[in-house]
């Protein structure tokens, strides 16, 4: 029998972080940002960014324009690594093999789960 594998994405860990630290985040459009050269660029958005129109991918002067009140922060990778780490550490006493897949999901064996 072949492997059997899950692939788990989540696309807002960052914010979610940020937002179980600091609930008042919950309520509030929240853009994190990296630069890449001249420009800022979102890389990750909290849900009321999100239901405002705002996305990763999109330059944050055009997500300034959609969403007036959005509070923005610098992204802070090793933050998200050491968070994905643990969650690693977590979900390894549910399955046989767990992945770390990029810088926000997982691939899990589920033959053995």
């Amino acid at each position: 029998m072949g492997r059997r594998i899950a692939s788990i994405w989540l696309p807002r860990l960052e914010t979610d972080l940020i937002e179980r630290r600091e609930p008042h985040w919950r309520e509030r459009p929240l853009a994190l940002h990296v630069e890449t050269g001249p420009r800022l660029i979102v890389v990750a958005v909290n849900a009321a960014a999100a239901a405002e129109g705002v996305a990763p991918g999109m330059a944050l002067a055009d997500a300034r324009a959609l969403a007036a009140g959005l509070a923005t922060r610098p992204t802070m990778p090793p933050r998200r690594a050491k968070a994905l780490l643990a969650l690693q550490r977590w979900l390894d006493r549910f399955t046989p093999l767990v992945a770390i897949d990029g810088p926000d999901g997982f691939l899990l064996e589920m033959a053995g789960a």
